[in-house]
């Protein structure tokens, strides 16, 4: 169909050539027997959140990159340049890994095509423009046509992003991260998208080193978020008996094992001051760390230095407790040595003999 249209005419302008394709994409929605009033086009539920996401990870990247690697950001790619770079830490780094990269790049274009974003100088680097600077601020009227393809889980079908799920605990953590969100001044899925707390409902962590495992959280999140989010899961799976420390696929719900990643450059810093013999008291003192966090450093520093011996943090009583514990029930999940312990000792104490066990029988 060649009549031309509002939407069309819009879109095509002299500022913004390398977009065509997204008017031409766009005309071919519209049936032009029908008044464009009654004509219905296939856009997203909400395309000012998705616009915001978009813009915000171009402001978080200081307007320095192109379509390709901001799509790539947003999309949550490891790439080592991205990596190396630390904007695997970015707040707006894995926003839509739910959705295909290709889809996350046609957004990209309908925004610069829409004029909330340009691409500027011989490599196309994103800019935000004034009506983009005002989408920020939730002010204007973005819209972003659905995608083609579904996005990368659907195929899976709709239910498997709650499967294992628990909602009321789901519930709690989104109010959370409306509570931190409002704290902070800042847009709510900045804080966590809700994939990252379908995941913390379904694998209801009790530690800072399986927190880390969820979908979306790095290392900066980790410390600004983490603790709080732990206080949540742990009240709620305490109050209500729901098992917590669940495996992900073929993931640890057994015995804690060695990351294959190494440990953060958090935890390193704390290696030195285990090897002195000091206690997680005085290395959380050291540090300016909450203990729970100096446990998490603890058990990479036992996997990373293969210690086999946990007396310099757990003493010899409830060592021997533990162990007890562990060969009547096995190295299993955690909670069962917890409950044939009587739940009277922690978790944090039980995983560090426990990987003290598994580093001896890797030896």
């Amino acid at each position: 169909c060649d009549c031309p249209s509002p939407v069309t005419q819009s879109l095509e302008t002299e500022f913004y050539p390398s977009s065509a394709k997204i008017a031409k994409k766009i005309t071919k929605m519209v049936d032009c027997q029908k008044p464009l009033a009654t004509q219905e086009l296939n856009f997203v539920d909400d395309s000012l959140v998705l616009a915001q996401k978009i813009i915000s990870c171009v402001a978080r990247l200081e307007q320095r990159y192109g379509a390709d690697y901001t799509c790539k950001v947003l999309c949550g790619s490891q790439e080592e340049r991205i990596v190396q770079s630390g904007h695997d830490e970015l707040s707006t780094h894995g926003l839509l890994s739910e959705e295909r990269a290709s889809n996350v790049r046609d957004w990209v274009e309908q925004l610069v095509a829409q004029g909330y974003l340009i691409k500027a100088g011989e490599y196309g680097v994103l800019q935000i423009t004034g009506p983009g600077l005002q989408l920020l601020k939730g002010e204007g009227e973005p819209q972003l046509l659905k995608a083609n393809r579904a996005a990368k889980r659907s195929s899976r079908g709709s239910d498997d992003d709650w499967r294992g799920v628990d909602r009321g605990l789901f519930q709690q953590l989104r109010e959370l991260r409306t509570k931190r969100a409002a704290e902070l001044g800042i847009p709510a899925y900045i804080v966590f998208g809700d994939a990252s707390l379908r995941d913390l409902a379904r694998r209801r962590p009790t530690t800072l080193e399986d927190f880390r495992k969820v979908h979306g959280v790095g290392e900066k999140k980790l410390v600004e978020y983490g603790e709080a989010f732990l206080t949540v899961i742990r009240e709620y799976c305490e109050r209500t008996g729901l098992e917590s420390d669940v495996a992900s696929g073929d993931e640890a719900s057994s015995a804690p094992r060695r990351r294959l990643d190494g440990p953060s450059s958090s935890a390193l810093s704390a290696f030195p001051h285990f090897r002195e013999g000091l206690s997680v008291e005085e290395v959380a003192k050291r540090l300016g760390r909450a203990r729970s966090t100096t446990f998490g450093y603890l058990s990479d520093y036992l996997r990373h230095e293969n210690v086999d011996d946990p007396t310099p943090w757990v003493d010899r009583t409830t060592v021997s407790q533990i162990e007890d514990a562990i060969e009547q029930v096995g190295l299993g999940a955690i909670k069962p040595i917890h409950e044939q312990l009587g739940g009277e000792i922690g978790y944090d104490e039980i995983r560090v003999v426990a990987t003290c066990v598994v580093n001896r029988q890797d030896t």
